[in-house]
């Protein structure tokens, strides 16, 4: 789904760093127009979670509310980390604040280790709405992972040594699944079909281009991750497809997008 590659020139060399499939020219073009400074990938091809077949005990299947809300359980819980890490990183760009806090293992815990979001944390909902893992997915500009948890010497890119031996915040120049800004400017690029505007035009809006296809819209970011402004479930379905919450106010639908 994201595509990023190394080039030879006409001369016959090889580029030295990482390039990235822009379309559209914003997937490698830093601080442009409301741009993040750290460019994420471009992301050419957008599926529908609703296409993704049935959850069972043994196949990920469609995700749940879970999935992309916020709920009064995740925010009565975790709510004063998440203000905290949505102030310092996706607003304010401070990759050192999550180094600093000692973070990692928790994103390790709460975003590699929770698929479909079993722990109902909102970390999980930031980082499916394209807001990014609070670094998680950051790179050096030679392409080598910036990341304290990863003890593989043999990435590539990475001169022979783990990243976690060589971890420096100051290194990061991509955060490559940080795919748009809370003000719904893309960092990526993308193919930029048409969107059927007799379906949901309101699902764009705010969005850098709202009638082209793409990363969400401010108006859904908002509500869907921001701590200040979300729309917050006090009834939903939990990710093994189980009602919580407010069972009084409990009704299954399918959402529009």
């Amino acid at each position: 789904m994201k595509a990023f590659w190394r080039y030879v020139d006409q001369n016959g060399n090889q580029v030295a760093g990482i390039t990235y499939n822009n379309r559209n020219g914003n997937g490698n073009n830093p601080a442009y127009l409301g741009t993040s400074n750290f460019p994420a990938l471009s992301h050419n091809r957008i599926y529908a979670h609703s296409i993704r077949g049935k959850q069972t005990p043994t196949a990920e299947g469609g995700k749940e509310c879970v999935g992309c809300h916020l709920t009064t359980d995740m925010m009565n819980t975790f709510g004063a980390d998440y203000q905290a890490l949505w102030t310092a990183y996706t607003l304010d760009q401070d990759y050192d604040f999550v180094a600093d806090n000692g973070l990692y293992p928790d994103l390790q815990q709460f975003i590699g280790q929770n698929t479909n979001n079993q722990l109902g944390h909102p970390y999980y909902v930031h980082m499916q709405a394209g807001l990014g893992s609070f670094g998680l997915m950051a790179a050096d500009a030679n392409g080598c992972p910036v990341n304290p948890l990863d003890t593989d010497a043999n990435r590539q890119f990475c001169n022979g040594v783990a990243p976690a031996d060589q971890f420096d915040p100051d290194n990061i120049a991509y955060d490559l699944d940080r795919t748009v800004q809370s003000t719904g400017i893309t960092n990526a690029s993308y193919t930029r079909p048409f969107l059927d505007l007799t379906r949901g035009p309101e699902l764009r809006i705010g969005a850098q281009d709202p009638t082209m296809s793409g990363a969400l819209g401010v108006d859904l970011l908002t509500k869907l991750a921001d701590p200040n402004t979300y729309l917050i479930l006090d009834a939903w379905i939990d990710a093994n497809g189980v009602p919580q919450g407010n069972a009084n106010n409990y009704v299954q639908y399918s959402a529009p997008y």
